[in-house]
Order: C-alpha cells, then sequence, then structure tokens
C-alpha cells in the first residue's frame, strides 16, 4: 500500500505525516506566522506547538519574533529543513507517481470531485 511505502520513506527522514505537511507548508511559503500555519495544516495551536518543538529540535526548522508585534511568532525552515525537503519530496512524488500510474482520467476526475465535496462538508 502507498501509506505503508510513505511511511517507510518517513520513517528514515524520523518524520511522521504531520510533521511532513508542516514543512511542506513552510516550503511552499518561506515564512509563516504560526497561526496561517495552523489554518494550512488543519492543526489547534496547542497541537502545533508540540511539533514544531519537534521539528526546532531536530535544526528543520526557525521561530522568529515579529518585530513590530511581540504576539507573532514566524517560522521558517533552515537550511537542514530545505535540504531534507528537497531530498524526501521527489521519492514521494516518486511514489504516488508509480501508484497513480493506472488511474484514468475519468478516475482522477471523479476522485478530485470528492475531495472536494468532502472539503466543503467540514
Amino acid at each position: 500500500m502507498i501509506q505503508d511505502q510513505f511511511r517507510s520513506e518517513l520513517k528514515k527522514a524520523d518524520l511522521n505525516f504531520t510533521e511532513l505537511s508542516v514543512l511542506v507548508s513552510l516550503e511552499h511559503e518561506e515564512k509563516q506566522a504560526i497561526q496561517q500555519i495552523s489554518q494550512h495544516v488543519s492543526l489547534t495551536s496547542g497541537a502545533l506547538t508540540y511539533i514544531l518543538d519537534k521539528l526546532e529540535n531536530k535544526k528543520l526548522l526557525a521561530r522568529i519574533p515579529c518585530n513590530s508585534d511581540r504576539r507573532v511568532i514566524f517560522v521558517q525552515l533552515t537550511d537542514k529543513g530545505r535540504h531534507l525537503i528537497d531530498c524526501i519530496l521527489p521519492n514521494l512524488y516518486n511514489l504516488a507517481d508509480t501508484q497513480f500510474n493506472s488511474i484514468t482520467m475519468d478516475d482522477a476526475d471523479k476522485l478530485e470531485k470528492l475531495v472536494t465535496d468532502m472539503g466543503t462538508v467540514s
């Protein structure tokens, strides 16, 4: 199963799915406020703080205070975090590509509609 293959790849990088989603969110937008990340990955601030602590201890991201508002903390990838994402994402994309290569465009359209519909229900 693709989920098991993804877990195996993530285990090699000492990550889990939630940690990966935080890193990928930061990869797409270099510096983000914690509240912004929380919305992107659908985590409470308490759960996100725990994940950020773990990733910061692994030296994959850094917290940066906002100069204009002491209540705001920004988070960004470190060079080590960027390197890890650059190494692991191609492997994960290849796994997904291999797994989903047999899906027809019609199946892909149905899947996209299903996922979109699920998003509007929540």
